[in-house]
């Protein structure tokens, strides 16, 4: 996992520490990632137990909720992510220092999700984690602070 991207206009906001993570993952999805030509989607630890359900519970599964027009191959690579994976790339992002953490990381394919991708970690309270995933090769700078800024825009409400 390498730094990739800092925006300027960047608050650091990677904690969704709200009592309703799940309708804050479901804001991101619509507001963030469906509208992104470079979303592929966001995988998380946590699952909702009924549509009512505004926390969700932690998962021993992976939670994905794919872009509507993913290619076919990407989602396949994306949905045999193992979970393992996924808590180590947290891993490494919660031992980076604060003030050192970037927006977006590239996670290469040798790590074990065998696409070049970039991802937007999210940390939530009771151990919940998520991240959007973006096309590595087609992101571009203005894309990048454009997602940042959507993400703060809702987040900060």
């Amino acid at each position: 996992m390498k730094n990739f991207y800092t925006s300027n206009k960047s608050k650091a906001i990677h904690n969704i520490n709200y009592f309703n993570w799940e309708q804050i993952l479901d804001k991101i999805y619509v507001k963030v990632v469906d509208p992104s030509i470079i979303c592929y989607g966001i995988i998380c630890n946590s699952e909702k137990q009924s549509n009512s359900d505004i926390y969700g519970h932690t998962s021993e599964y992976l939670i994905h909720r794919f872009h509507k027009n993913i290619d076919k191959s990407h989602h396949k690579i994306i949905a045999s992510l193992q979970k393992i994976v996924f808590d180590n790339i947290f891993k490494q992002y919660l031992s980076i220092d604060y003030e050192k953490r970037s927006d977006f990381y590239h996670i290469e394919k040798k790590y074990g999700i065998g696409l070049e991708i970039l991802v937007y970690p999210l940390v939530g309270k009771d151990n919940k984690k998520g991240m959007i995933l973006v096309d590595f090769e087609k992101s571009k700078q203005e894309d990048l602070d454009k997602i940042v800024d959507n993400i703060f825009k809702f987040i900060d409400q």
